[in-house]
């Protein structure tokens, strides 16, 4: 294998390891948002109702939201830690990558 060839492979090598990454990260972020939604419904449902039913005010009804809404992006800060270590692992498997293609090109 020539150091072209080598470089080739790398570049046949990244869509399928990107994807798999990417892939893993989308559907826990999926299922991190699916889960609080589930958590929070009812409280969601019980504000949309106490604003029809006037005994909320509509800036109370958005207060009470944003702040389960808040609830969420504490989820999303701590799955930037997990982002983190995926795009660790994502580098980590490009080095791979790149090592074992260069390698086999010598």
């Amino acid at each position: 294998m020539s150091l072209d060839e080598a470089v080739d492979a790398i570049k046949e090598g990244l869509p399928d390891l990107v994807e798999n990454v990417a892939k893993s990260f989308a559907d826990d972020a999926r299922a991190d948002l699916l889960a609080f939604l589930a958590d929070a419904q009812d409280d969601l449902k019980r504000y949309a109702q106490e604003l029809a039913d006037k005994k909320l005010k509509r800036d109370e009804f958005e207060f009470l939201v944003k702040m389960k809404a808040e609830q969420a992006q504490m989820l999303a800060v701590s799955a930037k830690g997990i982002a983190r270590a995926r795009l660790k692992h994502l580098m980590d498997g490009f080095k791979s990558l790149v090592i074992k293609s260069l390698l086999a090109a010598i």
